[in-house]
């Protein structure tokens, strides 16, 4: 028995030769299975189809609002205003506390969201886009091409 402790066998040329992947045979395959590549195409492309027909349609809006340079101030008007939000954590006011046109733009928005909400939980539209006058006696008196009180 001989003890031989280095195993290492070399690969030979036939090995690499078993490696390579002969690309006609692999077209040749796919080629045989045309058929189910294309039934299961067609069977998702329909199922797709289908799918995006069922779904309601959604059309979302959104806009996002940046300051612009004359907003945001330049120059010693920026510098001024960082030291003035770290003045105004001290307590302390220096004054030129300008609101950019971002700022009430988006207040405008929020407070809009909010009538919006307030108007539809209360049910007070008719109240506010209707009313032709109010008296103590009779009460409100909606305008009837606006609004039938009735209906």
């Amino acid at each position: 028995m001989t003890n031989n402790t280095n195993n290492y066998d070399p690969p030979r040329h036939s090995d690499y030769q078993d490696d390579e992947i002969d690309l006609r045979e692999l077209f040749g395959i796919i080629w045989q299975g045309k058929w189910w590549i294309i039934a299961i195409t067609f069977v998702f492309a329909v199922g797709s189809v289908i799918y995006s027909l069922s779904l309601p349609n959604i059309y979302k809006s959104e806009a996002t609002l940046a300051p612009t340079e004359e907003a945001s101030g330049g120059g010693l008007s920026q510098m001024a205003g960082q030291l003035g939000g770290l003045a105004s954590l001290a307590g302390v006011n220096l004054g030129g506390n300008s609101t950019d046109k971002t700022t009430i733009a988006l207040e405008i928005l929020k407070s809009r969201a909010f009538i919006k909400g307030f108007v539809e939980k209360y049910d007070i539209l008719p109240e506010l886009m209707a009313v032709e006058e109010w008296n103590r006696g009779t009460g409100i008196v909606f305008n009837n091409e606006v609004y039938n009180p009735d209906t």
